[in-house]
Order: C-alpha cells, then sequence, then structure tokens
C-alpha cells in the first residue's frame, strides 16, 4: 500500500487526467530512438557511477530501479533525490515526474507549475502533451504563471536544452 501511494506521489504510475500512455516506468528507449542510452542490462553499480557523474538519464533510471527495488533494496526517499536530480539536470520525464509529485500540495503549486513548464520545453511530443494537460489541469493563476516561469528559468540555468 505504501508503495502504491509513492507511485502516486511520485507520479511514475500512468495519470488518467492527462491521457498518459506511457508506462509506469518509460525507459529511455521509447524516447526518441538513439537519442539516450538503453539501459535495461545496465548494473547497478555502472547505472549509480554515470548517475553520480551527472547523467541525467542514468539518474533518472537509477531513481526508477531505487524506487522499484530492482537490483537493489527499495529507497523511496533515495529515489525521489535521484528524480530531482534527473529533472534538474534537464531530464524532461524526471521534470515531469517532479510535477506531479508536487501536484498535490497546495504550496507547492508553482513549483508543480514549473516543472511542468520545464517538461513541456522537452523534446518528447508525449512528454509535451502530457506536461501542457497538466498544467491546465493545475490551471494556475496568471500571477502564479508568472511565477512557475520565473522560478523555471532559475532552475534552468545550466541545463543544456540538448540534454532535455
Amino acid at each position: 500500500m505504501r508503495l502504491a501511494i509513492l507511485l502516486l506521489v511520485l507520479g511514475l504510475a500512468s495519470c488518467s487526467r492527462s491521457g498518459d500512455q506511457t508506462t509506469a516506468r518509460e525507459r529511455p528507449e521509447t524516447k526518441s530512438a538513439g537519442s539516450e542510452p538503453n539501459f535495461d542490462k545496465v548494473a547497478v553499480a555502472d547505472l549509480r557511477t554515470a548517475a553520480e557523474a551527472g547523467s541525467a538519464p542514468a539518474q533518472r533510471e537509477l531513481a526508477a530501479r531505487m524506487l522499484f527495488g530492482e537490483g537493489m533494496t527499495a529507497n523511496p526517499a533515495g529515489a525521489l533525490v535521484w528524480v530531482e536530480r534527473a529533472a534538474k539536470g534537464g531530464d524532461e520525464t524526471a521534470a515531469l515526474w517532479m510535477g506531479r509529485k508536487l501536484l498535490n500540495d497546495p504550496p507547492e503549486r508553482i513549483a508543480a507549475a514549473a516543472w511542468f513548464l520545464i517538461a513541456a520545453e522537452g523534446t518528447n511530443s508525449a512528454i509535451q502533451q502530457d506536461a501542457a494537460s497538466e498544467l491546465e489541469a493545475l490551471a494556475p493563476s496568471a500571477e502564479e504563471l508568472v511565477q512557475a516561469e520565473q522560478l523555471s528559468s532559475k532552475w534552468e540555468v545550466g541545463m543544456s536544452k540538448g540534454s532535455k
């Protein structure tokens, strides 16, 4: 039960409100072909090394494995740390997950909107559509949207558009 709630909180489960067609764990190869490595057979130790070196896709994959306990003991708190690093490193899927994590926390509406704005600027059309739908459902006020845009611009300092 705790894991199911955490899945919803992290937004890794499908979101019926946005018509999300991605699987609970969108693997890199489901994104644009050839743009990211396939982590299916990568050992956890190698994945952690890549994640610690700053690879946003590796950070996202490590977070998913950590959450589900694949190849390691499940660690939801650790998974959240890695998914946030991936999002801040420019991974659009991780940005979408962060927005969904914050979606149901009223004090975090602006941060959720900021993550959705970042995800919507990525290169994956499915993620762009999901992020736009999430932002529409959140329905931020004009003031909240301005604050979210300012926050997303601040977070994007150091993000490479090509890594999204």
